[in-house]
């Protein structure tokens, strides 16, 4: 994996190439919870990136805040202009979900449009193993 910030990107055709075609923004916001939404997961790793070219390049690493939210996340998206509107063009992420105190590792991916929020959901089942032993 390589920071979106590595200089070794500001010369590589293939992400140069990426950003010329998605000249956009879209933004994603996180959700993490358990017991069916009703309990925030806070201090969950969350990685968002997407292979280009020999590249897996992460756009976004972070935490989870008290309430199991992320808001805001910006990455590049295909610009809305260039989409049809019966079949939109999106840009399409791998978020990873890592809480290390329930052993999760999960990946999701995730369409991005140009202007649009998208929201990830990821619904933890909590590991109560010794509870009911």
């Amino acid at each position: 994996m390589i920071d979106v910030n590595d200089p070794i990107l500001k010369d590589n055709k293939d992400y140069q190439d990426f950003l010329n075609n998605n000249k956009g923004v879209g933004f994603i916001k996180i959700r993490a919870s358990s017991a069916k939404s009703a309990v925030p997961i806070s201090n969950m790793d969350i990685i968002i990136s997407k292979e280009i070219g020999k590249y897996n390049v992460i756009f976004y690493k972070g935490k989870t805040d008290e309430s199991g939210m992320i808001n805001d996340i910006t990455v590049p998206a295909c610009n809305k202009k260039l989409s049809d509107l019966k079949e939109p063009i999106c840009s399409i992420y791998k978020i990873e979900a890592i809480y290390k105190k329930d052993n999760i590792d999960t990946f999701y991916d995730v369409k991005v449009y140009d202007g649009i929020t998208t929201i990830q959901y990821i619904n933890v089942i909590s590991n109560i193993r010794g509870i009911y032993d």
